[in-house]
C-alpha cells in the first residue's frame, strides 16, 4: 500500500508515499521527478509534493507505462480498456475498449 522512493546508489529509502490500495504497477517518468502507480481502479501521480489521483477505470489497473517524453501515461485494466492520460493536464485523453485480457 506504500510507494517508496529509493536512492539507487546508497540503497536507502528516501521517501514513502501512503496509498489506499495495493500497488500493482509503477512507471517512472524520464525526468525522474514523478512516478505513476496503479492501485485498484486508480492511477496515482507522485511527485515531491505528494500525489494526485487519475480516476476512470472500472476495475483493477494491471499495468501502466509512460511515453518517452514523459507527458502521457497508458494504463491497462481488467475493465477491458486501455486509457491514455495527459500527465500535464491530469486528464484522460482517450479510452480504447475491447481488449479481452492481459497476458
Amino acid at each position: 500500500m506504500n510507494l517508496q522512493v529509493w536512492d539507487l546508489k546508497s540503497g536507502r529509502a528516501l521517501r514513502t508515499f501512503q496509498g489506499r490500495e495495493w500497488i500493482r504497477a509503477v512507471a517512472v517518468l524520464p525526468d525522474g521527478r514523478r512516478a505513476v502507480s496503479a492501485s485498484g481502479n486508480t492511477l496515482y501521480v507522485w511527485d515531491l509534493e505528494g500525489g494526485r489521483i487519475l480516476m476512470g477505470h472500472g476495475d483493477w489497473v494491471e499495468a501502466v507505462v509512460i511515453t518517452p517524453d514523459g507527458r502521457r501515461a497508458v494504463s491497462a485494466s481488467r475493465d477491458q480498456t486501455v486509457r491514455l492520460w495527459d500527465l500535464d493536464t491530469e486528464r484522460e485523453v482517450r479510452t480504447f475498449k475491447g481488449h479481452t485480457g492481459l497476458s
